[in-house]
């Protein structure tokens, strides 16, 4: 018997139609909308590890920040291109899901 994890709502399950229907739930979405929106916001994370809301906020940070400028934005480059990358993973598990899902639907 195998279960089902969503790891965004940290919980289990034993039926993989009830872990669908999950994926599709409003409180699913919102959490998972919730999440995304957190990653959205490390992009503002400066070098010396402060996490800001808004970009405003960290570049006033920025200018009194102790850390060097060039290291600092090769910095934020590698941060950026680590969330694309995530986001990117995030959108091909979603499209493998709804394909799985499609599926599910054609064999019904």
């Amino acid at each position: 018997m195998s279960l089902y994890y969503c790891d965004i709502c940290r919980m289990y399950t034993k039926s993989g139609s009830w872990y669908e229907t999950h994926l599709r739930s409003a409180r699913h979405i919102r959490l998972e909308r919730d999440r995304t929106d957190y990653q959205l916001c490390i992009e503002n994370q400066c070098f010396c590890g402060r996490i800001f809301s808004k970009k405003a906020y960290y570049d006033r940070h920025h200018t009194i920040c102790r850390m060097k400028l060039e290291k600092a934005k090769a910095a934020r480059k590698e941060r950026c291109a680590e969330i694309k990358r995530k986001r990117e993973e995030q959108e091909q598990e979603r499209l493998a899901v709804e394909k799985l899902m499609a599926l599910d639907d054609d064999s019904d």
